[in-house]
């Protein structure tokens, strides 16, 4: 059984809901799975070929009238077998990620306090806004035992955006608008020094 990632198995679970081109498999995974796990569009094609070459999918030209033609991916037998036996494999035990804005807080000291605050509260307007976005998609799918799975990857999304709203209070209080003992370190340049003019020899000369 080849080595593949993430991605790949990701994929290969979005077609045992059913086959479907590149282009409506993109779709679907900016609309489900990219809250956790986003795919670019050209990575998604990449993988298709991938997984064409080890016998995981098969595409099917498709032909259209009045746009271009597609290739529609279904899983095979060997695909479905490998989806299964990596989903039965255990998970990491932490996960990491990667935070632009965590690496600007980290190195906080270089910027300005009114500079730091409104990247504060820019990051804090997305997280509200993206904390809107999944609450509402598990209310609407409350109740529903077929998407229980689904709900729940959202639910813990939901979770941890109301986490970072309380860090984003309790930090923002105390490294800007209530600075306990912040080490700032001035962005601004010093104003340079005037060196004065020392009379040479000849200008010397002259007074004497």
């Amino acid at each position: 059984m080849p080595t593949l990632p993430t991605t790949s198995y990701a994929i290969l679970g979005l077609l045992s809901r059913g086959p479907k081109s590149g282009y409506d498999l993109a779709g679907l995974a900016e609309r489900t799975i990219a809250h956790f796990w986003p795919i670019a569009k050209s990575q998604m094609y990449g993988e298709l070929a991938r997984l064409e070459r080890v016998g995981y999918v098969r595409g099917t030209a498709v032909r259209q009238q009045k746009t271009p033609d597609k290739r529609v991916f279904r899983l095979t037998a060997g695909g479905e077998s490998a989806l299964d036996a990596w989903l039965r494999e255990p998970p990491a035990t932490r996960d990491r990620y990667r935070s632009a804005f965590l690496v600007k807080v980290f190195f906080g000291e270089r910027i300005p306090a009114d500079t730091l605050d409104e990247h504060f509260q820019r990051y804090a307007t997305g997280v509200e806004r993206y904390g809107e976005e999944l609450r509402r998609i598990t209310t609407q799918t409350a109740g529903q035992p077929e998407v229980a799975y689904r709900r729940a990857t959202a639910l813990l999304g939901q979770y941890l955006t109301e986490a970072v709203a309380l860090w984003i209070r309790q930090v923002r209080d105390n490294l800007v608008v209530h600075p306990t003992s912040p080490i700032r370190r001035s962005t601004q340049r010093r104003p340079s020094r005037i060196r004065k003019r020392v009379p040479g020899r000849a200008a010397r000369a002259q007074k004497r």
